[in-house]
C-alpha cells in the first residue's frame, strides 16, 4: 500500500493492483502490435494473450478446456453469460430464468430490465439466516421453461458462500438448464475450480473481476465451459458490435496489457501455495479483529457462519446504536482505517441484501463490512479492532 499511515480493510470493494501485476502491465507494454493483424508485432501480442488465458484457465479454474471471454468488467461479463444462454432458446413462450434476492445489481438489475420487457420471466429465491441459498429452493422453482439459473458465489455484502458445486447433481437427468456463477468476490478467498470436487463443478459459465484480487479495473473475463453451444452473434458482438474480435463474442481490439495483468494477478493470489497462504492470513486477521475488537465493545454477526463463508469477510452491526454507518466510517477514516458499509445507506436503513437476510433494522441501519486483502497482516487487523473499538464505544459513551 501507498499509505503506511492507513490500514486499508475494503477488499471486497476493490484491491490495490500488485506489485508484480504493475511491473508485468508495464513489460507488456513494450509489445504494441494489434493482436488481430498477421504481422510479427501482432503474432507477439496474441501469443500474450495465448499464454495468459493458460495461465488463468490453469490457476484459476483448474482446467484447460472452456474459453475465456475477455471484457471491461464484472456487469459485463454477468450481461455477457446471460445473454448467451437466452440466445440459445429454442422452445415457445418466454424463457425462465432463476436467481437469487441477494444477487450483485450488476445481475438482478439486469434480470428485471429483460423481465419487463418479457424476454424473460424470473424466480427470485430468498436466502436463509446465514445469508445462502438452499439448493433445494433453487430446484424447487425450476419450471418446464428453465433455461438459466444465476447465481453470487460469494456475497460481497455478508461473505456467505453459495453450495454450488452440487447443483448440477441435483438437477435433471439430461437437463439443458445452464449454471451462471458470479464468481468475483471468491477469487483468491475459496476454489473456483471446475474440475471433480471444485467449488465449482458443474457450471457452465463462470465471471471473474480482476479488481478484486490484485488486478486493475477494467479487466474481467468469462469462463464458458467446452462444449457450450455458442451460436453465432449478429454483428459482431454479444453487446458490442463491429470487428468481431473474441471469436465473434466481443467486438473491440483486445486490451492485451490488462489481460497479462489477470494472469499476473491470478500467479500471484490464486496458486495453490499462494492461495492457502493468503487464506490463512486473512482468517487470522478476522480473528484477531473481531477479539481485539470484542475486548472493547459488543457487536452482532450478520449471516455469520463457522463453516462456510469468505475467510476474509466480517459483516457486524451494533445495538443501541442510534449512529449510520456512514458517521462510524468517516471517523474510523480520520484515524487512519477505511472500511465499508456494504450497501448500507446514509440514513441508516436496511441495504436490500440485509433486509433479504433478515437482518434487524436496528443492527442493519449501523453495519459495518471489513474486508482485508493479500496486502494485510495479522497485527493491522489487531489495530483495526482496536481503532474500530474506540470509535463504537467513544460513540455509545455519547448518546
Amino acid at each position: 500500500m501507498g499509505n503506511k499511515n492507513i490500514s486499508y480493510f475494503d477488499a471486497n470493494g476493490t484491491t490495490p493492483v500488485h506489485t508484480k501485476v504493475q511491473q508485468a502491465i508495464t513489460s507488456s507494454l513494450q509489445h504494441y502490435g494489434n493482436p488481430s493483424t498477421s504481422s510479427s508485432l501482432g503474432l507477439k501480442t496474441s501469443s500474450l494473450i495465448a499464454e495468459s488465458t493458460s495461465t488463468i484457465l490453469s490457476l484459476i479454474f483448474h482446467t484447460t478446456t472452456g474459453t475465456l471471454l475477455y471484457t471491461s468488467c464484472g456487469t459485463e461479463s454477468n450481461q455477457s453469460a446471460i445473454q448467451l444462454v437466452l440466445q440459445n432458446w429454442k422452445g415457445d413462450g418466454i424463457p425462465h430464468v432463476i436467481t437469487s434476492t441477494v444477487e450483485h445489481p450488476a445481475t438482478i438489475k439486469y434480470l428485471n430490465f429483460l423481465e419487463t420487457r418479457r424476454e424473460i420471466s424470473l424466480s427470485c429465491v430468498k436466502p436463509g439466516l446465514k445469508g445462502s441459498v438452499s439448493p433445494g429452493e433453487i430446484i424447487s422453482a425450476i419450471n418446464d421453461k428453465t433455461i438459466l439459473i444465476t447465481l453470487i458465489y460469494a456475497q460481497n455484502e455478508t461473505g456467505s458462500l453459495n453450495p454450488l458445486s452440487k447443483l448440477r447433481s441435483l438437477l435433471p437427468e439430461n437437463s439443458e438448464i445452464k449454471i451462471h456463477v458470479d464468481a468475483s468476490q471468491a477469487v483468491s478467498k475459496v476454489s473456483c475450480g471446475i474440475q471433480e470436487g471444485g467449488g465449482l463443478e458443474g457450471c457452465d459459465l463462470i465471471t471473474v473481476t480482476g479488481h478484486k484480487f490484485g488486478a486493475p479495473k477494467g479487466i474481467s473475463a468469462l469462463w464458458i465451459r467446452e462444449g457450450f453451444e455458442v451460436r453465432k452473434v449478429e454483428g459482431g458482438g454479444i453487446i458490442f458490435k463491429g470487428g468481431g474480435q473474441m471469436s465473434g463474442l466481443r467486438s473491440g481490439t483486445e486490451n492485451v496489457p490488462y489481460i497479462v495483468g489477470l494472469a499476473k494477478a491470478a500467479e500471484c493470489c490464486v496458486t495453490s501455495e499462494s492461495g492457502e497462504f493468503y487464506a490463512s492470513i486473512m482468517k487470522s486477521f478476522r480473528e484477531e479483529m473481531e477479539l481485539t475488537l470484542r475486548g472493547k465493545v459488543e457487536f452482532v454477526y450478520n449471516c455469520k457462519s463457522d463453516t462456510t463463508g469468505l475467510p476474509n469477510t466480517l459483516s457486524i452491526g451494533f445495538r443501541g446504536l442510534n449512529v449510520p454507518s456512514s458517521k462510524i466510517i468517516k471517523m474510523c477514516e480520520v484515524k487512519g482505517l477505511i472500511i465499508a458499509a456494504g450497501s448500507a445507506c446514509e440514513t441508516g436503513k436496511l441495504s436490500h441484501v440485509l433486509k433479504e437476510c433478515s437482518v434487524e433494522e436496528e443492527v442493519g441501519g449501523c453495519t459495518l463490512r471489513v474486508s482485508c486483502g493479500f496486502w494485510n497482516d495479522v497485527e493491522e487487523g489487531k489495530r483495526g479492532g482496536r481503532i474500530l473499538g474506540e470509535v463504537v464505544k467513544g460513540l455509545k459513551e455519547d448518546e
